[in-house]
């Protein structure tokens, strides 16, 4: 299987554990030799994750007093103690953190629904659904990418513009900050307006720049502006929402502001004039 390209799964899902406690009666030997026998096979799992996905189904928990009298000896504890021999083994390799991934969905639901068993062994049927919806979208979103509820896609890492753009904010805010709390400040008055000629004062010269301190608090507005923006682009932030678009909820709104528009427009030196009539 590892060595044939066209032999190998797209997805391989193993679990094992209530057999082997159901078989030997619960002992502590069952539990080393299936931690020899797991430690065997990690390694050949591992090499198959490379090109397939490879999960480990986490035991469930039973419901004790509805197991029937040749099941009395799988108990939780006994499961508990299997499944950390899982997570023992199939966390780590010897080339570094396994690829083998562990799931445990099913396992979590039925901590609250394992009562609703027929036989206290088997989950209904309820609780396999949500370990079945988990699976496939752990699977399939890859591949799909739906525009909505991307909560299983993999969360891209920010990107070196990403990265260099707020540390260049991120500099100007501890800037801007220094500069307040020592006081710098420097700003052009305002041109008074010209009541009797309704117009400002155009300056003599060329505006003045704006000053260092003035600088540096655009950029931490637009440092503020940018990070918002990145939030709301983060599907692990904000969800993404399905988006529709129809010709009657883009014109409608267009044609009734063009209207208000064209019926409560007036001729900007009229309105200036009665200002003006108005202040004297």
């Amino acid at each position: 299987m590892l060595q044939e390209a066209s032999a190998r799964p797209d997805v391989v899902i193993l679990g094992a554990a209530t057999w082997s406690i159901k078989l030997h009666s619960g002992s502590s030997e069952a539990l080393q030799q299936y931690k020899v026998n797991l430690t065997a096979i990690a390694v050949h799992l591992d090499r198959l994750a490379e090109h397939a996905e490879v999960y480990w189904v986490l035991q469930d928990p039973v419901n004790e007093d509805m197991l029937s009298d040749n099941r009395k000896m799988i108990t939780n504890q006994q499961l508990d103690l299997y499944n950390e021999v899982a997570l023992e083994v199939l966390k780590s390799s010897k080339y570094g953190r396994s690829r083998v991934k562990l799931l445990a969905a099913a396992r979590q639901a039925a901590l609250e629904t394992i009562i609703n068993s027929d036989d206290g062994l088997h989950l209904p049927e309820s609780t396999r659904n949500v370990g079945a919806l988990v699976l496939m979208n752990s699977l399939c979103n890859k591949q799909l990418r739906p525009i909505d509820g991307s909560c299983c896609q993999t969360i891209p890492p920010p990107n070196l513009f990403q990265k260099l753009s707020a540390c260049l904010f991120l500099g100007a805010a501890v800037v801007f900050v220094v500069l307040h709390v020592l006081g710098y400040n420097h700003h052009r008055r305002p041109v008074p307006p010209d009541v009797e000629s309704l117009e400002e004062k155009k300056p003599a010269a060329a505006a003045a720049p704006l000053g260092l301190k003035d600088s540096f608090q655009a950029l931490c507005r637009m440092g503020v502006i940018m990070l918002y923006f990145y939030l709301c682009d983060r599907a692990d932030v904000f969800m993404k929402e399905q988006k529709f678009y129809t010709h009657s909820t883009f014109f409608i709104p267009l044609i009734y502001i063009l209207v208000l528009g064209v019926f409560y427009s007036e001729n900007s030196k009229e309105v200036r004039r009665c200002f003006t009539l108005q202040v004297f």
